[in-house]
Order: structure tokens, then C-alpha cells, then sequence
């Protein structure tokens, strides 16, 4: 909104306000929009891909109004962090798999003992 009217008030002739307009637009927008809001919104190593923000962003407009500008992108993001926790549980192979090695270690050594090595049982006295 701040390059068409910085356009006007050149065209005008009143270059002192084009002047105020467009540095107060370049620098108080735009660099408080990107460099401020925009980190401290998405966080300092926000790796989202813009476009699916903008997506993420116009479908939360959508489905829960205003609000949906922040909710949308905050539940794409808590689903994409849910999904690198699967793929990373899961190795990309599929359903989790269990670590069965201390497991067969255990069935090996019983395997090995005969019924008769283990030590009688004591017998609670009556």
C-alpha cells in the first residue's frame, strides 16, 4: 500500500512526503515485516517452504477465519514435525521396528542351559 501512494505523492510534486513515505515504507514495513516479525513468528531456523505457508496460511483463512492466518501455518508445521518424527522413528521403511538383539541375546543363553542346571526351588514351609 505504501508504493502507490510514495507513486501519488510523486506525481504530485510533494517529494518531501514521496520521500518520507517510501523510506518509512522500505525500512519500518518491510524490514520490520521480514527481519522482526517473521523470525520471531516462525523462529530463527524456520526450515517451512513459503509457498506451502501460503497455502498452509489461506486454508486456515478458510477453515477458522482470522485466526486462520496463524493457525493454518502452525498446524501444517505441527504436522510436518509429527511426520520427520515418524520417518525418523521409522528409518522411511515403514512401521517401527523393535530392537530385538538384547531380546534374542536373552533366548540364546536360555537355549543354551538344560531344565536340569537350574537350582532347585525352595518350598514355602506349611
Amino acid at each position: 500500500m505504501w508504493a502507490p501512494v510514495t507513486l501519488y505523492y510523486l506525481t504530485s510534486g510533494q517529494f518531501g512526503l514521496a520521500l518520507f513515505e517510501g523510506l518509512w515504507g522500505l525500512f519500518l514495513i518491510v524490514g520490520l515485516g521480514e527481519y522482526v516479525v517473521r523470525p520471531w513468528l516462525v523462529g530463527r531456523r524456520g526450515k517451512s517452504q513459503p509457498l506451502l505457508m501460503l497455502v498452509a496460511a489461506l486454508g486456515g483463512i478458510q477453515v477458522f477465519g482470522l485466526a486462520g492466518i496463524v493457525v493454518g501455518p502452525v498446524l501444517m508445521s505441527l504436522f510436518l514435525a509429527i511426520l520427520r518424527i515418524y520417518e525418523r522413528e521409522t528409518d522411511g521403511l515403514g512401521p517401527a521396528r523393535v530392537d530385538t538383539e538384547p531380546y534374542a541375546a536373552l533366548h540364546a543363553n536360555a537355549s543354551n542351559e538344560s531344565p536340569a542346571a537350574e537350582p532347585p526351588r525352595e518350598t514355602p514351609n506349611r
